[in-house]
């Protein structure tokens, strides 16, 4: 009977766990300033723009190494540098690369 009332609730409660850590912002109000600077340089939807967004995203997390919506949109911009149509030379096979991504996880080794 506890076996199944534990199984029951986990589920429900590592939810409540996930969305509980999603909605706490970061301390560090200056992570969060380099966060937002950062948005406005991926919504550009330029090489550019994905570069700094990029560099301000890695800032941000410099000054909080947990702040979660820092580090997912830092994937989103390595991911988006191995997206061809965003422009000649933005994907991973405009500059070079032999495959796509590859410029992305050359800068995430800057």
């Amino acid at each position: 009977m506890a076996s199944s009332v534990v199984g029951a609730i986990e589920p429900r409660l590592r939810f409540a766990e996930i969305e509980r850590a999603r909605r706490k912002p970061t301390e560090s109000l200056g992570a969060y300033d380099l966060y937002l600077c950062a948005l406005a340089e991926f919504y550009k939807v330029t090489l550019e723009g994905n570069q700094e967004a990029l560099r301000l995203f890695h800032r941000a997390l410099a000054l909080d190494g947990s702040y979660a919506p820092a580090a997912a949109m830092a994937a989103s911009s390595l991911g988006r540098a191995g997206i061809p149509r965003l422009g000649a030379g933005f994907g991973g096979r405009g500059r070079g690369s032999r495959r796509p991504g590859e410029n992305g996880h050359r800068a995430w080794q800057r």
